[in-house]
């Protein structure tokens, strides 16, 4: 694999948004930017979901996922659910309000997320420049009718442990896509955003997915690219600045050099504003 031969230095990156010289920025996030808000990756070893799924007895970790064990077993999944996203407040991380910040200087063009978490959206990024790749948790529909469901009444009976049921006595699953299912058609409607983007960058994602991984291979020629991980997954090309390290610690340190530490501390102060509104919703009854 030859190295890259055009140099795109951290100097470059801080100047180029300072001077707003990037104006469409495509940012692609993976599990790893929510790690530090308390949300587990699913594949490190030890710490990851699928390492700590034995008490639920599966095939399988990825079983969890799985539309048709879904179907058949849906007990596994509904109570990881509710230790996921009942029993459990995630607040973002600042690589979520750095987004925000981005979108705040008109600079993100679009952000691709694998994450199913919404934090981005918590930390006040506007969902029209938001494509959740796998889905999120802010709804729900019957797996078997595609009817809606109220999303307060089946996190009432994640609550409870009750399987939510649709009249039609299909299995109500929120809308996180499973290994079986198709990405959103937003997806698909968003891709050539990539296309258009005068800067990518990529942070706490292996890019080994698919097709999520090959938007990467969707970024026009000379256009930069910063990567953001623990470790380079094999990205070479040219104008690439690989960022190694914890991600929360490498963002803040770019959002010093920009200046906008004042922008971020206003900025997760909205956003604890609007998870605590989120939670003074009444819980719906039976």
């Amino acid at each position: 694999m030859e190295p890259a031969k055009k140099e795109f230095t951290r100097e470059d990156l801080v100047k180029g948004i300072k001077n707003r010289q990037f104006k469409r920025i495509v940012v692609l996030t993976g599990a790893g930017i929510s790690v530090s808000a308390g949300i587990p990756d699913f594949r490190s070893a030890g710490t990851g979901l699928y390492a700590n799924l034995s008490k639920y007895n599966l095939p399988k970790p990825e079983a969890i996922f799985d539309l048709e064990y879904f179907k058949e077993n849906p007990e596994p999944f509904y109570k990881l659910a509710k230790e996921l996203f009942v029993e459990k407040e995630f607040t973002p991380a600042i690589t979520h309000y750095f987004l925000r910040l981005l979108a705040s200087a008109e600079l993100l063009h679009m952000n691709f997320t694998q994450n199913i978490d919404g934090l981005e959206v918590i930390a006040g990024v506007d969902l029209k420049y938001v494509v959740e790749a796998h889905g999120n948790i802010r709804s729900a529909h019957c797996t078997a009718c595609k009817k809606e469901a109220n999303i307060r009444e089946f996190m009432w009976h994640l609550k409870y442990e009750k399987i939510r049921r649709c009249e039609c006595s299909g299995l109500i699953k929120p809308d996180i896509v499973f290994f079986g299912e198709d990405l959103p058609k937003r997806f698909y409607d968003n891709m050539d955003k990539i296309k258009e983007a005068d800067l990518v960058i990529a942070m706490g994602t292996s890019l080994k997915v698919m097709p999520f991984a090959g938007l990467m291979s969707m970024v026009p020629e000379g256009v930069p690219i910063v990567y953001i991980n623990r470790e380079n997954t094999e990205v070479v090309r040219e104008n690439l600045l690989f960022m190694e390290g914890e991600i929360d610690e490498q963002v803040l340190d770019l959002i010093k050099d920009l200046g906008w530490e004042i922008h971020l501390s206003a900025a997760i102060k909205r956003g604890l504003f609007r998870a605590a509104l989120g939670h003074l919703l009444e819980t719906p009854k039976l």
